[in-house]
């Protein structure tokens, strides 16, 4: 099952729930320690088996860090916009692919527990022109986890609050953060 599904299947407790976000975030940083960055981090690439063990999947628009031209591979041309818009990250979202980095899964990581926690994305794009959800998702904050979950105020809220920064380099440098 997905992630989402997962959670909401096995009816998991916010604790449950915290442990597969880990368990992602482990995954992640582990593809980003090959110089892989994943650029389209959500629910869906992210499998739980029988034994609750997470795995990422589709890295089909992953992106290759490295300083040699031969390690950096360039699937998308400059100015497109690759991804799935709720869980991309601002930078992302500029089109500038020299702009995303290891905090981009970082802030789609965000997005996530987000999601997992108070069971909604952190922006409402339902409906809206593309253009109209890219100025959302780039000028607006996400509204506190403990505004819709006020069992999450302390700890949590501020954990997810940093992955969701606009500005990557107020987020967490990696995902092991």
């Amino acid at each position: 099952l997905d992630l989402r599904t997962h959670a909401n299947a096995k009816k998991l407790d916010v604790r449950g729930r915290l442990a597969l976000l880990a368990d992602v975030a482990d995954a992640v940083h582990h593809a980003h320690g090959k110089g892989v960055i994943h650029r389209d981090l959500k629910p869906e690439n992210v499998l739980v088996n029988g034994d609750h063990q997470v795995k990422v999947l589709d890295f089909g628009v992953a992106h290759t860090s490295g300083t040699s031209s031969l390690l950096r591979t360039q699937i998308t041309e400059e100015g497109q916009i690759i991804g799935t818009l709720a869980y991309m990250s601002p930078e992302q979202l500029s089109g500038r692919s020299h702009d995303v980095t290891p905090r981009s899964d970082v802030y789609s990581i965000g997005v996530m527990a987000y999601e997992l926690l108070a069971d909604r994305l952190p922006h409402e794009l339902a409906g809206l022109p593309v253009a109209t959800a890219v100025r959302l998702l780039t000028e607006r904050d996400a509204p506190p986890l403990g505004r819709s979950r006020p069992g999450l105020r302390g700890d949590v809220e501020t954990i997810v609050a940093k992955a969701l920064q606009s500005d990557p380099a107020r987020r967490y440098h990696s995902a092991a953060e």
